[in-house]
């Protein structure tokens, strides 16, 4: 059968030792209870050494310089392969900082951008004076001689800055010149006279050489069209190459992210294993002591009891029994109904006093000693 007496002693050394921790703190109090004070100073020292080496042991690794050694090796060429795999994949993509270059190409974006749009603007424009003046010419080709000039002022706006063709102006100036005298003339001479028709053949050369230099002109601005839509094209394949390269970057940024932060975990898994290592070495040359904790305070037999304390107990008795005589005593005074004065009679029974007589019988004296139990209970009851 088993022997419960260890048991016993057990579940009464439990019910007698208090451990708490203190608030605010990592400071642990042990207060425990017993009859015998050197004994139980004894059971407190002990379970306070068994702590300490049970905690020392958990924290303690025994292992041999080798296997340090092994796992320094293992980190070492897990750390090679990483920063060779990262220094091929800057390799693959010609950069040695994807971050830094991913802003450039972001700014030249931008740049791109704004130049695009002012391309684009200016296509659009271009476009439709083009057909503008197609459409003019076309009804110029069509009209009489003696028409006025050309519809169209041909002056190009650069930065605010208006800039006219001078030819055209000038030819425009001399055709209007012609057609004017022209149509003064025809109010004196004959249409067929040799002067209106002289002039007449004047003012077709000149219409014929204006609407050439105009057709010249359009020609220009079809090339211009032509020059400025290779421009947009050549910069939107230009944005398109810096975006597919920021894309490019980006996975690979990503993917540098990942072996960044295995290398941080190696480093800091072998950072922590050499930590505990060399403490542990350390710790080996100076007893094995590697536990942090410390008892602040060792225990000490105390030189009285804790419980009972006689002082505090008389001054405590002498206090409740105080109070106890002054419940009894006014509890004898509410149950107590007798006539003690002849005003109460007066103010109970509303009626007059005729007679007092004093009572002559001698007071009765206690029996019993003073401050007894007896002598309490005669001087209740009298």
């Amino acid at each position: 059968m088993r022997d419960t007496v260890l048991d016993t002693l057990t579940d009464e050394a439990i019910e007698n030792l208090k451990i708490e921790t203190l608030p605010g703190s990592n400071v642990i109090s042990i207060v425990y209870s017993f009859g015998d004070p050197a004994q139980g100073t004894r059971f407190v020292a002990q379970l306070l050494q068994n702590y300490l080496s049970n905690r020392q042991d958990l924290q303690s690794i025994e292992l041999p310089q080798t296997f340090y050694e092994q796992k320094k090796a293992q980190y070492q060429t897990r750390l090679d392969g990483l920063e060779g795999n990262r220094l091929t994949l800057l390799e693959g993509v010609g950069s040695s900082d994807p971050k830094e270059e991913i802003t450039f190409r972001l700014n030249a974006i931008n740049t791109e951008e704004q130049a695009l749009n002012l391309y684009r603007d200016r296509l659009l424009q271009s476009q439709r004076w083009l057909d503008y003046l197609k459409t003019s010419l076309a009804a110029a080709n069509s009209s009489r001689f003696n028409d006025y000039t050309f519809p169209f002022t041909f002056t190009t706006t650069v930065d605010n800055i208006a800039f006219e063709d001078r030819e055209i102006r000038q030819m425009g100036e001399q055709l209007t010149s012609q057609v004017s005298r022209y149509m003064n003339d025809l109010a004196i001479f004959q249409p067929s006279s040799e002067p209106m028709l002289l002039a007449r053949e004047q003012i077709v050369r000149t219409r014929q050489q204006f609407l050439k230099v105009v057709n010249n002109r359009i020609q220009e601005r079809t090339t211009d069209l032509a020059v400025v839509s290779s421009v947009i094209n050549q910069k939107v394949e230009r944005i398109a190459a810096f975006k597919e390269r920021i894309h490019q970057l980006q996975e690979t940024q990503s993917k540098l992210r990942q072996m960044d932060t295995e290398i941080n975990a190696l480093h800091a898994a072998f950072s922590t294993y050499a930590q505990r290592f060399a403490e542990a070495s350390t710790a080996r040359s100076l007893d094995n002591d590697l536990s942090n904790a410390r008892v602040l305070s060792p225990p000490f037999e105390p030189t009285a009891a804790a419980f009972p304390k006689p002082m505090l107990i008389i001054v405590f008795g002498m206090f409740s029994g105080l109070l106890l005589a002054i419940a009894l005593v006014y509890v004898r005074e509410f149950f107590d109904h007798r006539f003690k004065h002849p005003a109460q009679i007066s103010q109970q029974l509303d009626l007059p006093v005729l007679l007092v007589i004093n009572e002559q019988s001698p007071e009765q004296i206690n029996p019993h000693r003073n401050w007894s139990l007896p002598s309490l209970v005669h001087w209740v009851k009298n």
